[in-house]
């Protein structure tokens, strides 16, 4: 019985390690064969041309974006100035979050494949170098320790910190999830109290922080006349097809211009919002028996439509969140 278990045990290592690998050659490919974007290059550039960490974070005013990633670029930018480094290191931290998945998920392993291999992962967040695969690497770490949260509440904190400060606006959105699961188990729960307040302590600050760095400041062209308090019918709108096209990322490969584009959503105001409508319903059927996990994944869902509709961030990147939310909330 014993030599059963180990040779099961060693079939899904197997199993693991060849998974991982293949998804590592997978992305490898696509990034050697992605022509770096003008956002990529101005992270590293911003990283390459600070002369100091402090230097670094007073460049970082306008990007309304906290600077974890870009402190980890500026390190890279002491040894190299060639930007090829950049991507190595988001493959890294893509391949390190599809490791995770396949060692710790619960779903059936087809299901992995498909999380992994599928175009948030697989693409949006493999291939290009930009903030979000190291916050999705977060995400499923968080969820490797959330079984033994009592025991490792600084570690979860400490994620939750590092989840905030990583993936813009969106990783403070993240955060956010897990921290109003966690002040749930506080309200209710008396014998895990002590932890929950730690890492809710602890990730709090962080994401408070965070928060702070993401919010544009008053000589911010960027955000210059987006944010506003009325209703708006093309926001509403834009807002509705982003939405949608969230739930059902198909790119139209016959465009040059192919990404953020979808071949079923767009085509009218009607067919969108019933799409959008079909998922958030899919979510709340699948996420039911647990509305504290329901209700945390509706605020985080209602955070990216709202950035979507006051600044206009309908990427496919930014919109990816939810469904990587989703993961973690099953």
């Amino acid at each position: 019985m014993l030599e059963e278990t180990e040779a099961g045990e060693a079939g899904k290592t197997r199993r693991i390690v060849l998974a991982t690998l293949a998804f590592l050659v997978f992305a490898a490919v696509a990034t050697a064969n992605h022509e770096m974007w003008r956002d990529e290059h101005h992270a590293w550039l911003l990283a390459r041309d600070a002369a100091s960490p402090i230097q670094l974070f007073e460049n970082l005013r306008w990007d309304m974006t906290p600077g974890f990633w870009h402190f980890l670029l500026w390190i890279v930018t002491r040894f190299t100035h060639d930007p090829a480094a950049m991507q190595v290191l988001n493959l890294a931290f893509a391949t390190a979050a599809a490791w995770t998945v396949f060692r710790f998920s619960p779903f059936d392993f087809r299901i992995r494949l498909l999380i992994v291999f599928g175009y948030y992962l697989g693409y949006e967040y493999a291939t290009i170098s930009r903030v979000y695969a190291l916050g999705v690497l977060f995400i499923f770490a968080i969820c490797a320790l959330w079984e033994r949260r009592r025991e490792h509440a600084v570690g979860i904190g400490i994620l939750l910190t590092l989840l905030a400060n990583t993936p813009s606006l969106y990783g403070v959105i993240a955060a956010g999830f897990f921290l109003l699961l966690i002040l749930v188990e506080l309200l209710q729960e008396t014998e895990t109290r002590k932890p929950a307040l730690v890492s809710l302590l602890i990730g709090g600050v962080g994401t408070l922080g965070a928060l702070i760095q993401t919010l544009p400041r008053g000589d911010n062209p960027f955000a210059s006349g987006k944010v506003t308090a009325g209703l708006e019918f093309l926001r509403i709108e834009r807002v509705v097809h982003f939405l949608a096209s969230i739930f059902v990322p198909l790119p139209d490969a016959s465009r040059y211009d192919w990404w953020n584009s979808n071949v079923v959503t767009g085509r009218s105001v009607a067919l969108d919002a019933a799409i959008a409508a079909l998922g958030v319903g899919m979510v709340i059927w699948l996420l039911w028996r647990s509305r504290s996990l329901l209700a945390s994944w509706l605020v985080a869902a209602a955070g990216v439509m709202f950035a979507a509709y006051q600044g206009g961030f309908v990427g496919m990147r930014h919109g990816g969140y939810v469904v990587i939310l989703l993961v973690a909330a099953l």
